[in-house]
């Protein structure tokens, strides 16, 4: 039997991005006789960093349902749809995350927590670097571990140059996957070795400013 609800709309294993902040879902269902017929639709939405969603439609008889109320920007998401169908159901969830692009110039310069942590995590094996630079300056970006040895550098790199102008980086592109594919740590080394399980640092280092955030790689 074909699933109740497929999703069609934000739902790509590696990540979804839109420029929109009341972006409109939609989904699939197969036609069934009534009864146990027609379905009914619940729907919900929640950052990938809270357990519980943080809104949600019930009795849905669509199958697209536009935001009412704006999303956060520059926050990913995941979203599902509970199909019911008499008194049986089913959930769809979405393959991957969902970002909602803030292209404005940030105000401050800002290292995020990589997601996912730990990792590798829900089939994802590479984590999500992102931070916002405020300032044109020269910026280092690495992965050290606890010793504080560099064991990888994203930037400087031949991916990016040494100065950097003001912008938030490690984030798609509407239309594309939730993350820069240049700004994903696979757990390897610069040289390509396989690191061992453990803790690591992500460290960035911009004009006046140096951040950390902690990262769990449970090895492959």
């Amino acid at each position: 039997m074909p699933a109740w609800a497929t999703l069609t709309s934000l739902s790509d294993p590696a990540g979804a991005v839109t420029d929109s902040v009341q972006p409109t879902f939609t989904w699939t269902s197969p036609t069934v006789a009534a009864p146990p017929g027609p379905f009914s639709y619940d729907l919900f939405v929640q950052r990938v960093s809270e357990p519980l969603p943080g809104f949600g439609v019930a009795g849905l008889t669509g199958t697209s349902f536009r935001m009412p109320a704006p999303l956060e920007r520059n926050t990913a998401y995941r979203w599902s749809v509970v199909a019911h169908a008499g008194g049986d159901t089913s959930l769809a969830k979405s393959r991957g995350p969902f970002l909602v692009l803030d292209e404005s110039t940030p105000s401050a310069t800002l290292l995020y927590q990589n997601f996912p942590n730990p990792f590798p995590a829900a089939g994802r094996d590479s984590t999500c670097l992102w931070f916002d630079l405020a300032t044109t300056g020269i910026v280092e970006v690495d992965i050290l571990d606890l010793r504080g040895n560099s064991v990888r550098r994203f930037i400087p790199s031949p991916d990016f140059p040494s100065i950097l102008v003001p912008g938030r980086y490690g984030r798609g592109q509407p239309g594309g996957a939730t993350c820069d594919p240049r700004l994903m740590w696979d757990g390897r080394a610069g040289d390509g070795r396989q690191l061992p399980a453990g803790v690591y640092l992500y460290k960035l280092k911009a004009p006046g400013i140096v951040l950390f955030k902690r990262i769990v790689f449970r090895g492959k």
